[in-house]
């Protein structure tokens, strides 16, 4: 969108309306938007001596898996490559919001793998300020994890169930929605590099 007029506020909280396309001869500190933050029917409100800004409550932006390297699949060369899948979810107790994305690609062990894909669409209405990730490797007997939530909106566990024949590889229960781009997360026998 191309801006024509940019309002503007002094210290004593005066409105200007600054011309878009012509730069002011004074200083002018602007405040652009979190790029990680969409806001959604944001408002502005305006009393007799303060401006409150209230954004809306969905956020939202893509957690992106960067790469992911495997210390163990579980169950050794002799079965062949490993079917590896990665599994989150969120903390929101009301919404039990979970995405499992399939890594076909990874298959030997103690090699990073660049993936650079979407794991989930953040939206912390949904989702929770939090998530929490767990690794296995599959068995054709079904996907068999399990999903707790430790703490509403900070912990979340992923885990294979305990009747199920996946292999546990991994699993990480706390990241929160800010998180540093280019992070790399330490699981038991996994790392994952996670951004946004």
């Amino acid at each position: 969108m191309e801006w024509e007029e940019i309002y503007a506020y002094d210290a004593d909280l005066k409105e200007y309306i600054l011309d878009a396309k012509t730069e002011p001869d004074y200083p002018v500190i602007v405040v652009g938007i979190n790029e990680r933050i969409e806001y959604n029917k944001a408002t502005i409100v305006q009393t007799a001596d303060k401006i409150i800004a209230k954004t809306a409550e969905i956020r939202q932006s893509e957690e992106i898996l960067d790469s992911i390297r495997i210390a163990i699949d579980g169950e050794g060369w002799p079965n062949g490559d490993p079917e590896i899948y990665i599994v989150a979810a969120g903390t929101n107790t009301t919404w039990d919001r979970r995405e499992r994305v399939n890594l076909a690609s990874v298959n030997k062990i103690n090699k990073w793998y660049p993936i650079d894909g979407a794991l989930f669409s953040w939206e912390t209405k949904y989702w929770g300020t939090h998530t929490g990730y767990g690794v296995l490797e599959y068995d054709p007997d079904g996907y068999n994890y399990s999903v707790t939530i430790l703490s509403e909106d900070v912990e979340v566990e992923v885990k294979k169930k305990s009747d199920g024949n996946d292999e546990f590889i991994g699993n990480i229960s706390s990241i929160p929605y800010d998180h540093t781009n280019g992070v790399i997360w330490l699981l038991d026998n996994a790392k994952i590099g996670l951004s946004y």
